[in-house]
């Protein structure tokens, strides 16, 4: 039974890959008409008479027995058409359960003929039918599919149909078919409801539109997004330097370790870290020439760690002791940098508010531009050292000796060139707030305006490679497109120097306001920085301040235009994006005419409904979602290609079709890149082209809805996590974390048969299960210590 399911799956998606072509959705001819003349002679002849002996007396007249009226049916055609009645006789007959006990019994050869002649039908239509599913009625997604469509489409975890109603499901519990998924004119206006809200996720972008987690209407949205990517990005990089160290011991110790031949580019790709920088750090410390403070220090350390023969072969894990070692290492060079760092406060420059955006920025600068640099003025020479002054720091002294102190500071130089006080500076705060307040990632630290502040140099110069520059480069730019945030921080620069500040109180200024939707205008702009710097002039200020004023209006000035160009130039991309999004909904190509028609309708929306560009874009993806082509599943069969299978003629799938059927059944959702390409291509009907792919989606962690969607369907256990019949009184212990873990259990069990390639048996027989804490103390399942959201297997489970 090994590889069942899959295997399995094959014939599964063969049958449903062909299409009935005299259904709703085509038309080939007639079907050629059943024979049953032969059924009918048996069955008047053989059958009836013994149905009338033992079966019409409690199976006719006004009321049958269990509403089974034998009487009913009079040929071979009415039998099937409800052959699901007389697979019940057949059971019964075969069983020995009818007639009941106490009544005329037939013989064995009279039940065999009634047997034999229902088995022959049944067969004879199995024979008629084989390859033809059936009508398949077009119909809308369900809840279910809508959600994982959804999420597929827009890579965002929104879940709009979960204010919709309940599906209903079939008599079969499945609540995806077509008989039951009719769309009223209420649920219409959920799924209109449900396709702004997608919208509302959409984020722009310089070439194209995406989605975001959550709803990034306002600034504050937008703002938490792109800070969001780049504060991912910066924590995915390798800046901890225990490993490092780590893995320098490692390279040190490579022979022992049996690694004679490995690289140092090799040790550095397999611990992660940026092979350039690795190389700098060994060069650091196996420079013994000069070294001296810190570095001589840092050496002594490096020199004490146990060498990979001396490692106890009996410890927990053989390396403990090197991992804690590389710690301690990482945390003497933080100490010791941390001593050897500048330090930059805003200088006072009256009339010039302290904490004005000129002055801020300026210190953020001088800021970002040192963090590789040592702080002379921190060091003291040893004759003038006071070891009895409250603030002596014996690692500050330096050689009195000019040549020595000469010599010392170079070190110095190196050891802070290495290793800068900090790699990124994520969390800067307003003067005015307190010091070490956190919470303002990427802020620029202005006060009650927004504005960010890029600050990563050593990061960008020591530990990325040119494919990661491009990244972040990329990123801060976006931060700028989508928050809009250079126009913005000038709406705070005026608003804080006409409110807080008296600067801008004089005459000149007055119709300068930061509520003036044009202030970021070019001539506005250029007017203001006029005025700003004219004042600043003839306020007596030196020459330095002017520079670093200027300076602020020029940065500040580029970023405007810069952001007002790019999201003109971005204009068409994002046109081209609702193509794309449209294309990838209706999962199949777009036609020319509904392209033009989409495009059209956008551009309704802007000349004569008078909308902004983004606003236009994101009814322009309302009207996608709302479109049956995305709502509704259609299958189209592949014109001129009709076969005649039994009785029936047929004809396969259309390769989009195909692709959509297939992963909708095993994803419950539109098919993926992969699946639509090899529609592109016509390959996907190639039995190994199927099986390839069904093995491939198999294997995808989306399976998993395969087995939430129809496993718990087919096992009957799909709204457990709603049942609320139970007594909460009589029973505290079923808590609503209790029932979710009793419903995901066998979705665990389900996932891991599928992924595991176990085999279906195991639904009947596996001695095995899956607990969470709660299961586990619930079952009272002795488990290791395991975290409250964590899932492990149990062997063995019916011992429990």
């Amino acid at each position: 039974m090994k590889r069942l399911l899959i295997v399995a799956a094959v014939p599964v998606v063969a049958l449903l890959s062909c299409a009935r072509v005299s259904g709703p959705l085509a038309s080939v001819g007639p079907q050629s008409a059943p024979d049953y003349q032969n059924f009918d002679q048996r069955f008047s002849q053989d059958v009836q008479p013994v149905l009338r002996s033992y079966c019409y007396g409690c199976h006719g007249g006004p009321q049958p027995e269990s509403m089974m009226d034998l009487t009913a049916f009079g040929n071979t055609a009415q039998i099937v058409a409800a052959l699901g009645v007389w697979e019940h006789v057949h059971d019964r007959l075969e069983a020995g359960e009818m007639p009941p006990r106490g009544r005329p019994q037939p013989t064995t050869e009279e039940s065999q003929r009634v047997v034999q002649w229902i088995r022959s039908v049944r067969d004879y239509e199995a024979q008629r039918s084989a390859g033809d599913p059936g009508i398949v009625l077009a119909h809308r997604l369900s809840n279910a599919e809508y959600n994982y469509t959804i999420h597929d489409l827009t890579g965002a975890d929104i879940q709009p149909a979960r204010e919709f109603p309940v599906d209903p499901a079939n008599e079969a519990g499945f609540d995806n078919s077509g008989e039951t998924l009719a769309l009223s004119p209420a649920l219409l206006t959920r799924y209109l409801d449900a396709a702004r809200k997608v919208s509302e996720h959409i984020v722009f972008k310089p070439t194209g539109f995406d989605f975001a987690p959550h709803v990034a209407v306002t600034d504050t949205d937008r703002d938490r997004y792109a800070v969001n990517r780049i504060m991912d990005f910066y924590q995915r990089q390798p800046t901890d330097l225990a490993d490092y160290f780590f893995v320098l011991w490692q390279f040190q110790n490579r022979e022992a370790l049996g690694r004679s031949n490995t690289t140092l580019e090799d040790f550095a790709a397999e611990g992660g870290v940026a092979p350039s920088y690795l190389a700098m750090v060994w060069e650091l410390l196996q420079d013994r020439r000069t070294a001296s403070g810190p570095v001589a220090e840092l050496q002594e350390r490096w020199d004490d760690l146990p060498v990979a023969a001396t490692v106890p072969n009996d410890a927990v894990d053989p390396v403990e002791a090197v991992r804690a070692a590389t710690e301690q290492l990482r945390d003497f060079v933080a100490d010791a940098r941390e001593k050897l760092a500048w330090q930059f406060e805003v200088q006072i420059e009256p009339p010039l508010h302290r904490v004005t955006q000129t002055l801020v920025m300026n210190v953020n600068r001088q800021q970002a531009a040192h963090h590789r640099m040592l702080n002379p003025n921190v060091l003291v020479p040893a004759d003038q050292a006071d070891p009895d002054a409250d603030d002596f720091d014996p690692d500050l002294v330096i050689p009195s000796d000019p040549a020595e102190r000469a010599e010392a500071i170079a070190v110095l130089e190196k050891f802070s060139d290495v290793f800068p006080d900090a790699f990124i500076v994520s969390e800067r705060t307003s003067m005015w707030l307190a010091r070490r307040q956190t919470g303002r990632l990427l802020s620029a630290g202005f006060h009650s305006a927004p504005g960010y502040f890029r600050d990563d140099g050593p990061l960008y110069d020591l530990i990325l490679s040119d494919e990661g520059r491009r990244e972040i480069d990329a990123l801060w730019q976006e931060l700028d497109f989508i928050t809009l945030a250079p126009a913005r921080q000038l709406s705070g620069f005026v608003w804080f120097e006409r409110t807080d500040s008296p600067f801008m109180l004089s005459e000149e200024f007055s119709h300068i306001r930061p509520e003036n939707q044009d202030i970021s205008s070019e001539e506005i702009f250029g007017e203001l920085k006029q005025l700003y710097l004219a004042k600043v002039v003839a306020s007596g200020l030196s020459q330095e301040v002017q520079d670093i004023v200027a300076l602020y209006f020029d940065e500040l000035g580029a970023a405007i235009r810069w952001t007002d160009m790019a999201r003109l130039e971005a204009e068409p991309y994002h046109l081209e994006s609702l193509r794309e999004f449209a294309e990838r909904a209706y999962r199949r190509p777009l036609s020319q005419a509904e392209g033009d028609r989409l495009l059209s309708f956008y551009r309704e929306l802007r000349d004569v409904s008078g909308l902004g560009h983004e606003d236009a874009i994101r009814d322009a993806v309302v009207s996608v979602l709302v479109s049956p082509d995305f709502s509704f599943r259609v299958d189209l069969v592949t014109d001129g290609r009709e076969t005649q299978v039994g009785s029936s003629t047929v004809a396969p799938l259309a390769d989009y079709s195909l692709a959509n059927r297939l992963s909708y059944f095993l994803w419950s959702s539109m098919p993926d890149t992969e699946l639509l390409a090899h529609a592109e291509a016509g390959d996907l009907h190639r039995p190994e082209v199927l099986r390839a792919q069904i093995s491939r989606m198999l294997r995808d962690d989306r399976v998993r809805r395969l087995a939430t969607e129809f496993g718990t369907n087919w096992l009957g256990v799909r709204r457990f996590e709603e049942y609320n019949s139970v007594g909460r009184d009589r029973f505290p212990m079923f808590t609503d974390d209790l029932r979710q873990a009793f419903f995901e259990e066998p979705i665990r069990f389900l996932n891991a048969l599928i992924l595991e390639d176990h085999s279906v048996l195991d639904l009947l027989f596996g001695d095995y299960t899956f607990v969470n804490p709660l299961l586990a103390t619930h079952y009272d399942v002795p488990v290791s210590s395991i975290d409250a959201d964590e899932w492990v297997r149990v062997d063995g489970a019916g011992r429990y």
